[in-house]
């Protein structure tokens, strides 16, 4: 036998013929224990996957501010406008400069 076998065996000696329990070997502080141990465990992985899903890039919506991309898309829209408002001037001048032309022509 080992002295380690031997030391286990005279501390259950000891325990079985003590009204305290040994440090360790009472089963409601091993499983106190071990419940800290899970709980320190689980919040190191938390943390973890926070920190995880904190440095995947999240899509471009949910990155900006909503009021920041309503504002952008809004911007989008006017200038979509203001230059199919553009071309329509650009046609609508020319279309006078030739009904102009016409009306010189007549009138000559």
């Amino acid at each position: 036998m080992s002295k380690w076998n031997l030391y286990e065996a005279e501390e259950l000696k000891d325990f079985a013929h003590s009204p305290y329990a040994l440090k360790n070997t009472d089963p409601e502080a091993v499983l106190e224990m071990r419940q800290r141990e899970f709980e320190k465990a689980d919040n190191i992985y938390n943390e973890v996957l926070n920190i995880k899903n904190n440095l995947t890039p999240k899509p471009i919506e949910e990155r900006f501010n909503k009021e920041y991309l309503n504002a952008l898309n809004e911007k989008k829209e006017l200038i979509s406008s203001v230059n199919y408002l553009g071309a329509a001037s650009e046609i609508l001048s020319a279309d006078i400069a030739k009904t102009k032309k016409r009306q010189e022509d007549i009138t000559l």
